[in-house]
């Protein structure tokens, strides 16, 4: 979001003079990253959790918007984000999506910490690749997937719907992130919907892109 990405430029400029300026992607591989002249995002602790744009859903991410936004890869949650918990395949809409955008030549990919057999059924379904068993929040799962689809990290963004999950890993892998409102969250697992109250308050202050 453009506040926020105001907030995070400035914080970049400021450096670490103060606790509240800490940086959180200062590892050894953000750091070579940017040695080798790669731009990656780096912003203070207390944005961890925010993502660096927010809209209601996936059908917002038209390829001009993506465009603006410098954004030619995208890392896809399932649950939630594409499809609702118990169903095999995402809705009408979102299927059109996923068609117009590949065919816009924006770059695809699964990444769910769902197990591997039934992210492999619905990643074969939309004709995607996937990583399945992300582990998020941490990263791993994020760069692998960036790594092994030849994605650019400064043009790849990680798109879901948990803050403590999608958002959190794609900001500690140095990339863009998208919010997106949860797809039916009551019918999730228990251990996700203890997550959600939380990151509604967490919601509270960020405006959504796609509304003017």
């Amino acid at each position: 979001m453009k506040r926020l990405d105001k907030r995070r430029q400035s914080a970049h400029n400021e450096g670490a003079a103060e606790d509240e300026t800490i940086i959180v992607n200062q590892t050894p591989r953000v750091q070579k990253r940017e040695r080798e002249g790669e731009e990656v995002f780096r912003f203070p602790m207390r944005y961890l959790f925010f993502p660096t744009r927010y809209v209601g859903r996936v059908t917002a991410l038209t390829p001009q918007r993506l465009a603006d936004w410098g954004i030619a890869s995208l890392l896809l949650d399932a649950d939630c984000t594409l499809k609702r918990y118990p169903e095999p395949l995402p809705e009408e809409d979102i299927l059109r999506w996923l068609e117009q955008t590949r065919a816009a030549g924006i770059s695809l990919a699964l990444v769910s910490n769902g197990l591997g057999p039934r992210i492999s059924r619905l990643a074969g379904e939309l004709k995607l690749p996937f990583t399945a068993r992300a582990l998020k929040p941490l990263p791993g799962g994020v760069r692998r997937a960036m790594r092994e689809n030849n994605m650019d990290p400064k043009h790849t963004a990680m798109v879901g719907d948990q803050l403590f999950a999608d958002i959190w890993a794609g900001n500690l892998a140095g990339i863009q992130t998208i919010l997106v409102d949860p797809i039916h969250p009551e019918e999730e697992h228990w251990f996700t919907r203890l997550k959600r109250p939380p990151e509604r308050l967490m919601k509270l202050p960020l405006k959504r892109d796609d509304l003017p």
